[in-house]
């Protein structure tokens, strides 16, 4: 589970941007299960070099 949150990034990120009035809901509308993705932070990383970013910094 994300606990410490869910990071949307590249063009997934950029879609639901752009359609967060959706999102929210469908992200918490099951009410059995509301209580854990009400406590996950959702997180964008717009930086579309952030995954290469990353992968030069593991081989180094």
């Amino acid at each position: 589970m994300p606990f410490d949150g869910l990071y949307l990034a590249g063009s997934v990120a950029r879609s639901s941007a752009e359609r967060m009035d959706l999102f929210g809901p469908a992200f918490l509308s099951d009410a059995l299960m509301r209580q854990i993705p009400e406590a996950t932070p959702i997180l964008m990383i717009r930086d579309d070099m952030a995954a290469l970013h990353g992968c030069l910094a593991a081989l180094r």
